[in-house]
């Protein structure tokens, strides 16, 4: 029986009944065959060239390891036969900066050979598409022998090596978006995708259905669940079963999962979605984000109308060529945020030598008194300006939040065992737009987490971890950016300010012709950055080339100034 369902007025659905289900392979293999269409085919790999000498086929087998499809068919051609049959490559892929040194060792036998593999290992790459940080010293045995008169290795280590230039030119990050637990927006999820992949779509739909990494898991919810089945596509349309879709809103809610994956990837779109016989396809020609743009996981636009900045003590609005100050009677301001949605300012203020004050209200006030420490960190609000931040005498990490009804401002400890296990103060501590994700730095260190919710009133923090150790020692100041990213000032003159990609997979150095560090302030929009360094405030736009000059700020000329960028 047909069935027609209207999908928070965004999607028209039109009845169909799935005709067939299927099964996926059950291996974790990036390449996934669809059902309904037929997939390009991937070329034939050559395997080893004939009298290659063992160091020159071992490194090629290296090489070859980059790519995964039919569990590694490329690099088991450098293998002996038993070896190929035997060789466990199903234990993550361990991530070299470089491999270092082949050191051989000849037996007695001239046909066999032992190479020492050494090198830093920088990160894991693990089912899923999934990039951990990963430090250590790596020195494996690879055993060589002669097969029918040709090298090939018939002992190694189970797993999967891979330069890190290897790495990067054979992958390819994408994100999956998950929601935040209210489910007004979406969260990026970063994975790593072979770049010679023939289905990407697939392989990412099947990422999605999997669910988030393990260490996003507390902070986002999902309306695929395990037994959901994708079949890939039919006609067009990607098809999925056993959703078991309870309203429309939940259907509206995988639609907009799907979509934002696939756009985000520049899977060529409209898209058509099936689930569970019902068909989403917008007004018949397909979806696009446009229609799910309540869910942006940028939040806004991105567009940023106001710039403002903090100097002597007092807040500034920015325009075209002057800095005028925002006469709401605050003064001796050292740090302050500004919520976007709400006009809402939390700023702290220094009343004594070791008194400092934070205080919340509109932007022109007035202002309420809400905490008093010896020190407190730069507030920071999560999605909405509903709640608010700050770390109290660099240990204890307060949320604040507002009561909708009443305008009562009341206050929770976030629960952070993994910060107290540190046992050093928190300098820094910001919130990311959608509020599920947390980063730190602690003793020049920069540290991320998930931000879960045990109750609608709880926050803890948890599964947090070390990012860019690179900058280890050095970090001075950080903020989230509108990819998900972190930028991190440092006191480091050879790289004062930096880009930290999501999963730690890279840290970009930002051009520095001109800055001197150290970088105590940084801030950004969808388009330009802003830091403060040794002299002043200073902008750049995005993606600029290592050689471009940062300016300073017009009406800020040669003068200290923090950057705030409404959140």
């Amino acid at each position: 029986m047909n069935k027609r369902v209207r999908v928070l007025g965004v999607l028209s659905v039109t009845a169909l009944i799935v005709s067939g289900c299927a099964t996926l392979p059950g291996d974790s293999e990036p390449q996934v065959l669809r059902q309904y269409e037929r997939s390009r085919v991937a070329e034939n790999p050559v395997g080893p060239e004939k009298g290659q000498e063992a160091d020159l086929l071992l490194k090629s087998f290296f090489a070859q390891s980059a790519n995964p499809t039919q569990t590694h068919q490329a690099a088991r051609m450098y293998l002996a036969p038993e070896a190929a049959a035997t060789w466990d490559d199903s234990q993550g892929t361990t991530i070299l900066r470089s491999i270092e040194d082949f050191s051989s060792t000849v037996s007695n036998d001239p046909n066999r050979i032992i190479f020492t593999v050494r090198g830093e290992k920088v990160g894991r790459l693990t089912g899923g598409g999934v990039y951990e940080l990963e430090e250590g010293h790596f020195e494996e045995e690879y055993k060589m022998t002669k097969v029918d008169g040709e090298w090939r290795i018939e002992q190694l280590p189970p797993g999967v090596v891979l330069e890190r230039a290897t790495f990067r030119n054979s992958y390819q990050p994408y994100d999956l978006y998950f929601f935040e637990p209210t489910g007004r927006m979406l969260v990026g999820d970063r994975r790593w995708v072979y770049n010679q992949q023939t289905a990407v779509d697939t392989t990412l739909i099947r990422m999605l259905n999997d669910g988030p990494r393990e260490a996003l898991k507390p902070g986002v919810i999902t309306d695929l669940k395990p037994e959901t089945v994708y079949s890939g596509t039919r006609d067009g349309v990607h098809v999925f079963t056993g959703v078991d879709a309870v309203d429309d809103k939940q259907l509206n809610r995988i639609a907009a999962q799907v979509v934002w994956t696939l756009e985000s990837a520049k899977v060529q779109g409209p898209y058509k979605l099936e689930i569970d016989g019902v068909t989403l396809e917008g007004d018949g020609s397909g979806l696009t984000t446009e229609d799910f743009m309540e869910y942006n996981p940028q939040g806004s636009l991105g567009s940023v109308n106001s710039l403002y900045a903090l100097t002597d003590g007092k807040l500034h609005l920015v325009t075209a060529d002057s800095a005028t100050p925002v006469n709401n009677g605050l003064t001796g301001i050292e740090s302050a945020s500004i919520a976007t949605s709400s006009g809402v300012i939390a700023a702290v203020t220094k009343e004594q030598e070791d008194k400092s004050v934070l205080r919340m209200g509109p932007l022109d006030g007035p202002f309420s008194k809400v905490l008093e420490a010896k020190t407190l960190s730069r507030p920071s609000f999560e999605y909405g300006g509903s709640a608010m931040w700050t770390v109290v005498d660099g240990k204890q990490i307060v949320r604040v939040t507002r009561s909708s009804d009443s305008g009562e401002l009341s206050q929770a400890i976030v629960q952070a065992a993994p910060f107290d296990e540190l046992d050093k103060p928190i300098s820094v501590l910001r919130i990311s737009t959608s509020g599920v994700r947390v980063a730190a730095i602690v003793d020049n260190h920069v540290y991320v987490g998930t931000v879960a919710r045990p109750t609608p009133g709880e926050r803890r923090i948890a599964n947090m971890r070390e990012i860019a150790p690179g900058i280890s020692g050095a970090a001075l100041s950080l903020d989230w950016q509108h990819d998900g990213s972190l930028l991190v000032g440092t006191n480091s003159p050879d790289s004062p300010v930096v880009r930290v990609e999501p999963d730690g997979a890279a840290v970009k150095i930002e051009p520095s012709v001109n800055l001197t560090a150290p970088v105590v302030a940084v801030a950004s929009t969808s388009s330009t950055m802003f830091v403060t360094d040794a002299r002043s405030m200073r902008q750049l736009p995005n993606n600029s080339g290592s050689s471009s000059f940062w300016r300073e700020v017009p009406g800020l000329q040669s003068r200290r100034a923090a950057p705030i960028i409404p959140e």
